[in-house]
């Protein structure tokens, strides 16, 4: 049972085996001598039951406490690569896939028997070819196809180096941004209808306006200052330069102080118009 769980072990957790194969080989090593010993077959002054304890011994001793077998920051690594909601994969020195957790079958919609010895570009074949340089810590948009389902991905490339500092490998993670994705693209949308909605309105008031100084020059006074009001109302910033229609109107009206408050409203307009027109009626 002990074997099984230790084979289980290192079938899971590959920086695990070594130790698990060194407890392993050490058991069966004990095993087969305590066999050997107990039927005849070999004969030895020393007693074999207590050299092959001594050695079991050493060779737990050396997989607990020199290779680490149980370390917590390696048990952490793992918790964190099996929860992980993000796709994440392992590749060799060759792009191979050595590794993948469970929300990268997820995505790929396949087994990790399938995905594993796969070279990444059977994959993701936008992922960059063995000619071009890959710096750690490059990002790269992708898309992919599961089935019926299109999902947007964003791929981070982490390279994985060895004590020599040689890269012997490369982490991937996969991170969906379809979500994101879409909810900027009803921004956008949002955006760019009320862009046009505003344009709208915006020619709407200025066929307004120019309705407004055609009453003007017909003599319709009484309609013409109606629709100036209302623009200075809906848009003041964009429809001031009513006032100097509305001082026109007020000239013809004989209002020479009403035209000149709304001719020093119309100064951010035009302040060269706004000052030439009051000494017009100053000099009138």
């Amino acid at each position: 049972t002990n074997i099984i769980v230790l084979v289980w072990l290192a079938i899971r957790s590959p920086q695990h085996r070594w130790p698990v194969t060194l407890i392993v080989t050490s058991t069966l090593a004990v095993r087969g001598l305590y066999t050997l010993e107990t039927t005849g077959v070999i004969e030895y002054a020393l007693p074999l039951d207590t050299l092959a304890i001594g050695f079991a011994s050493l060779i737990y001793a050396v997989a607990l406490f020199v290779l680490r077998l149980f370390n917590p920051v390696a048990m952490a690594r793992l918790t964190l690569m099996e929860q992980l909601s993000d796709g994440m994969l392992v590749l060799d020195s060759q792009g191979r896939v050595v590794r993948l957790n469970p929300a990268a079958e997820r995505i790929f919609a396949l087994p990790v028997r399938q995905v594993q010895g796969k070279l990444i570009w059977e994959l993701l074949p936008a992922y960059p070819s063995v000619s071009q340089t890959v710096a750690s810590g490059t990002e790269i948009e992708l898309t992919l196809a599961t089935g019926e389902e299109t999902g947007h991905y964003q791929l981070v490339v982490s390279l994985l180096n060895d004590w020599w500092g040689q890269e012997a490998g490369r982490l991937l993670l996969l991170r969906n941004v379809t979500g994101q994705k879409r909810d900027h693209a009803q921004l956008l949308e949002q955006q760019r209808a009320l862009a046009i909605l505003r344009e709208r309105e915006l020619l709407a008031r200025e066929l307004q306006y120019n309705l407004g100084v055609i009453y003007f020059n017909l003599g319709r006074l009484d309609e013409a200052e109606a629709i100036f009001h209302v623009l200075l109302r809906q848009d003041e910033a964009e429809f001031r330069k009513s006032c100097f229609d509305l001082a026109a109107i007020a000239l013809k009206r004989g209002k020479r102080v009403e035209a000149i408050e709304f001719l020093e409203k119309a100064r951010p307009v035009d302040p060269g118009r706004a000052d030439l027109e009051i000494g017009l009626v100053y000099l009138d």
